[in-house]
Formats: C-alpha cells, structure tokens, sequence
C-alpha cells in the first residue's frame, strides 16, 4: 500500500488515528516521512 493512499484514507475517516494524551502537532509532511521510514524499515 502506498503511503499517499494511507494518507488519503486517514482524510477520509477509512483509518483512525488514536488519540494522545496531548494534541497532534505534526504537520502532513512529517508523518509522510515517519511512515515511509516505517515503511522501508518493513521491507
């Protein structure tokens, strides 16, 4: 699965992110780099 169709499913409320105990701060592009990085760590 690509990363943009992960992102994309995040956008539309396919997949859900847990809530923290503090407010989500990073932006778009930084969580692109943490799952790529995920990613490529799997392969």
């Amino acid at each position: 699965m690509q990363i943009s169709t992960i992102l994309a499913q995040i956008d539309l409320g396919g997949i859900a992110l847990p809530e923290f105990q503090r407010g989500f701060v990073w932006n778009r592009e930084q969580v692109r780099g943490l799952m790529d990085s995920l990613y490529r760590k799997l392969r």
